[in-house]
């Protein structure tokens, strides 16, 4: 018995510490964000540092337009304004930033992408039909670890996207936009209480299991002493009995 508690015991201590690393395991990642950019202009993608973890993931040149997608996996949101250095050497005369904060159980995003007139290979401003062909644009999305709660731009679960896209129909220099929006910072909660009840769960079994060994142990133990009790009676009868007691 007492061996079949200490392994019952080392079991719900295994169990605790593998929730208590899944916890931790999720708990890290609640810093982290995924982004994807996509930015069309008129020349060959830029190729960012891979410090960065900033990886360009798709290349699809066209006419005087290449289209430059780029994907970022789990980034820190300390390092986040280094996606708008890809987007300012990808569109020249592009000036932007980006800031995300955590504040508690919430993040919170602040920046802004303004777009200049693009001149060279692909655009003429002299002869605008040229222009036709290729409209400078970044779309940036970007995925939180719990959802987004508000923000100007179009909201999907955990992901905001937004899109800025040169208009050379205006006489305007820069054009652009401001970027907010908040997200909950709680890596999905439903998946820590996953862990904890697949933990609980199992250590549950565990003891179940232990508990039941113990039961048929002596079960078995009972059983052996029932089944050698006539045998040993045999050896006595009750007569030798009944004369010694005389």
């Amino acid at each position: 018995m007492a061996v079949a508690v200490g392994a019952c015991l080392i079991a719900l201590s295994g169990c605790t510490q593998q929730i208590d690393t899944q916890i931790r395991a999720q708990v890290s990642q609640s810093n982290l964000i995924d982004a994807t950019i996509t930015i069309q202009n008129n020349n060959s993608c830029y190729q960012p540092s891979a410090q960065d973890s900033i990886v360009l993931q798709k290349t699809s040149p066209g006419l005087n337009v290449w289209t430059c997608r780029y994907r970022v996996k789990k980034m820190p949101i300390s390092k986040t304004p280094s996606i708008m250095d890809v987007v300012q050497n990808s569109l020249s005369g592009s000036t932007g930033n980006l800031t995300i904060t955590r504040n508690d159980s919430t993040f919170s995003v602040g920046g802004s992408l303004w777009l200049s007139a693009l001149h060279g290979p692909g655009c003429d401003t002299d002869f605008l039909p040229i222009c036709n062909h290729y409209v400078p644009s970044v779309t940036l999305a970007l995925t939180f670890p719990g959802n987004v709660t508000r923000g100007n731009g179009t909201i999907d679960g955990r992901t905001i996207t937004w899109t800025v896209t040169y208009d050379y129909a205006k006489k305007t220099e820069l054009q652009g936009m401001s970027f907010t929006a908040e997200s909950g910072a709680i890596v999905s909660l439903w998946r820590i209480v996953a862990y904890v009840g697949i933990g609980i769960g199992a250590c549950g079994v565990l003891v179940v299991l232990g508990w039941l060994i113990i039961r048929f142990t002596r079960w078995l133990h009972r059983r052996s002493a029932k089944v050698a009790g006539p045998e040993e009676n045999l050896e006595s009868f009750p007569w030798e009995s009944s004369e010694s007691d005389e």
